[in-house]
């Protein structure tokens, strides 16, 4: 039978061996946590296939976790920004992302935390 306590412990015992601080730890089970809770995210379309956090206290609470604001977080996921020209005739349009390309940039976010 699995004992979560018991490798808990050894995971523990083995961070310290390598010299891993108890404070690094925290920030590797945070980031963990990080990107679990954003595989939680989910996300709904309207008629003009625009899409929106299904649940925002799940990106609240993600926010929490990575010490930012949850409007950011929710505007990064639901939008694309896209630059046209270059120097002084550089335009930026922000546009709105569908349901599968909100969820390509939580799947990304989530990878590029993890690696």
């Amino acid at each position: 039978s699995i004992n979560d306590a018991q490798e808990l412990q050894e995971v523990m015992q083995a961070a310290e061996v390598m010299g891993i601080s108890a404070a690094g730890m925290d920030e590797v089970f945070r980031v963990i946590s990080i990107i679990l809770w954003l595989g939680n995210i989910t996300f709904v379309e309207d008629n003009q296939e625009c899409s929106q956090v299904e649940y925002p206290q799940v990106v609240d609470y993600v926010a929490a976790l990575m010490d930012v604001d949850a409007a950011a977080i929710s505007k990064a996921l639901c939008t694309r920004e896209i630059q046209t020209g270059m120097g002084a005739r550089a335009e930026i349009f922000v546009k709105p992302a569908n349901k599968a390309q909100a969820e390509f940039s939580r799947d990304t976010l989530a990878k590029a935390l993890y690696s």
